[in-house]
């Protein structure tokens, strides 16, 4: 499965030299990108990129994703040749659009996401000795097996799929912001808030939309044509649908298992270089870390992000049922 190269520290340069493409931070050593590299992910505004190193990079195969102020993907470069069965998944996917029966797959992905911030509850609960979360947890969880009931009805409506998924998110932001000092400022998520905790979530959260963006169009998806986020031009809906369920292991747990107050550091109102490189760190690791699904199937989570996204693309070529991911921890 793609390795995955992450540059977040201005300065930086890529450049080529003797055939071997190099990232180099202004103020660190250089890296060699490797073989087993498929996805370079440029998360700052402030890199330089020869022409030669563009050239190289799409020659070696490795995909290169740009990402805006606000996480979403700007601009890409990727190899011809290594889109799959794009014309086939696409069709299927518009036709699940039109028709309805794409809503199902987003109710899948909500209740997989419920599921797996109702785990990460749990487990903070267990490691941080606050035995309280697990009652929160029952909580969250519930409205994943509210879903569950509308799948198996097969009477699903986006308002009531949304419904649940807001329920859920109100209980698990409350009770990850009980976890943090007050002077922090952070009562919930806002994808526009000012407050330090959730720009540091919306970092993460970008770093994960450069890899699940290529997921899903290297399994052969739009990732602008999603069934649940409301459409419009440039947003990258099927990537929001998508990434909903791997957000709670690989940003919300990487912040929130062992809080660093340097995570949250901020400079001019927004979050300082070092935080973004601490937190660009944490949300890799997280993505390179061996978890078990539901099928207890362990393998890194940035492999299940690919897999996952090939598991959508067959069901919706087939129209058949699809299981979305969830962690075991």
């Amino acid at each position: 499965m793609p390795e995955v190269v992450v540059v977040s520290t201005p300065g930086s340069r890529i450049y080529v030299r003797d055939g071997v493409v190099y990232v180099k931070p202004r103020d660190g050593d250089e890296l060699a990108l490797s073989a087993d590299v498929d996805l370079l992910v440029v998360a700052t505004g402030a890199v330089s990129v020869s022409g030669r190193a563009l050239r190289r990079l799409a020659e070696l195969g490795v995909r290169l994703l740009v990402l805006g102020h606000r996480g979403h993907v700007v601009a890409e470069l990727r190899p011809i040749d290594r889109i799959n069965k794009t014309v086939e998944a696409r069709l299927a996917q518009l036709r699940a659009k039109v028709e309805g029966w794409g809503l199902g797959y987003a109710a899948e992905m909500v209740r997989a996401k419920i599921v797996n911030q109702a785990r990460l509850l749990r487990y903070l609960a267990k490691s941080r000795r606050e035995p309280w979360l697990r009652d929160e947890a029952y909580r969250v969880e519930d409205e994943a097996l509210e879903l569950e009931r509308l799948l198996r009805s097969r009477v699903l409506a986006a308002e009531n799929i949304r419904l649940h998924e807001a329920k859920a998110a109100r209980t698990y932001w409350q009770a990850l912001a009980a976890l943090l000092p007050a002077d922090y400022g952070f009562t919930g998520r806002d994808p526009r808030g000012s407050d330090p905790v959730n720009m540091a979530l919306s970092y993460g959260y970008a770093i994960l939309y450069g890899v699940t963006h290529d997921a899903l169009v290297v399994a052969g998806l739009d990732p602008y044509a999603g069934f649940l986020h409301t459409d419009r031009s440039g947003k990258m809906s099927l990537v929001f649908d998508y990434s909903d369920m791997f957000k709670p292991v690989a940003v919300d747990k990487a912040l929130f298992t062992s809080h660093e107050p340097g995570l949250f550091d901020l400079y001019g109102g927004s979050l300082s270089y070092s935080a973004r490189r601490g937190i660009a760190e944490r949300v890799l690791k997280a993505l390179s870390a061996p978890v078990r699904d539901g099928e207890y199937r362990r393998r890194p989570l940035r492999d299940h992000v690919y897999s996952y996204a090939w598991s959508l693309a067959e069901a919706l070529r087939s129209q058949g049922s699809y299981r979305a991911f969830t962690v075991v921890f």
